[in-house]
């Protein structure tokens, strides 16, 4: 699997573990990325709740898949090349405000995770996982 170090892994996630995740409408509760990091040879995983930023790393350019497998089952995955756009956080943060962040996608009424996963197919990303 050859990866562009550009591009951001976007993990949609059908059951959130938080209690406020249940009253989140659409398929998807939650949304995280991660991304190959090419000079470190390891991948990056973001995972974004009201406690902060969660951080995780796997060595590696295959070896990811066992480690990480947990982290991403069941989910749907899209990649998504990094936008150029200027963007600030408008509202509340949330796990979705994170990801357009990270993507530099200014859409600012997009807030819950199914929202910006169709929106980001619309917008070009490749569809990876179901």
């Amino acid at each position: 699997m050859t990866h562009d170090t550009n591009d951001w892994l976007v993990a949609f996630y059908p059951e959130s573990t938080t209690w406020y995740g249940k009253l989140i409408p659409g398929e998807f509760k939650h949304v995280a990325l991660f991304r190959y990091m090419a000079h470190t040879n390891t991948w990056i995983y973001l995972d974004y709740d009201f406690k902060g930023v969660h951080c995780f790393t796997f060595p590696g350019e295959e070896e990811w898949l066992a480690p990480l497998a947990k982290k991403l089952n069941p989910c749907a995955i899209v990649r998504m090349q990094v936008k150029n756009r200027e963007f600030c956080f408008r509202g509340i943060s949330t796990c979705v405000s994170f990801v357009k962040h990270a993507l530099g996608f200014n859409r600012w009424w997009i807030i819950t995770p199914d929202q910006l996963y169709w929106r980001l197919l619309e917008e070009g990303a490749e569809h990876i996982k179901s």
